[in-house]
């Protein structure tokens, strides 16, 4: 079944607050994820703190090695031969969270983000706020209370119906 033909999970706050973060609650967003917000998200949540990378070979790993830090055996590691970024130890250490989400935002795929996200939700290591499941599920999980983006309604909302017919009476609307 395609996403767009999924049918729409709501949830009230509570109802939401109370759901476990396990693989039952990524199973059903991953079914629902929106590639193309999950980057937005995962820079979201670094950037606020909510989340902090502490090992380098995680970055690493997120990036595809774009960026690399010094003494890091990076065999084990996908991704470029050759890093668009190189740290030294001690600038990793002195990383800070928005540098580590511009990295995110440079050098993780969409489809990188929607997997990082995903295992972090399964593994029971972070649930996202109310505002972030919406956002990450492009409104195919709602939440009382919190609305799309604008950017992103108008997106889903954007279908000319002027100069068509329904009914022998001719639409004017949008």
């Amino acid at each position: 079944m395609k996403k767009k033909e999924m049918e729409v999970i709501n949830y009230t706050q509570e109802a939401y607050n109370e759901l476990p973060c396990d693989h039952v609650l990524a199973t059903i967003t991953a079914e629902r994820i929106s590639d193309g917000n999950a980057i937005s998200v995962l820079t979201e949540i670094v950037e606020s703190g909510a989340l902090s990378i502490k090992a380098p070979n995680v970055l690493m790993d997120w990036t595809y090695k774009g960026v690399q830090v010094e003494g890091v055996k990076a065999d084990d590691i996908p991704g470029k031969v050759e890093p668009s970024v190189k740290l030294t130890a001690e600038e990793f250490e002195q990383t800070t969270a928005q540098e580590m989400a511009k990295y995110i935002a440079e050098y993780t795929t969409q489809a990188r983000a929607g997997k990082i996200l995903l295992v972090l939700i399964d593994q029971g290591i972070y649930k996202p706020t109310a505002a972030h499941m919406v956002k990450l599920t492009n409104g195919r999980i709602t939440i009382e209370g919190i609305e799309l983006p604008k950017k992103n309604m108008k997106k889903r909302a954007s279908v000319l119906i002027t100069g068509i017919v329904v009914n022998n009476e001719v639409q004017v609307g949008a």
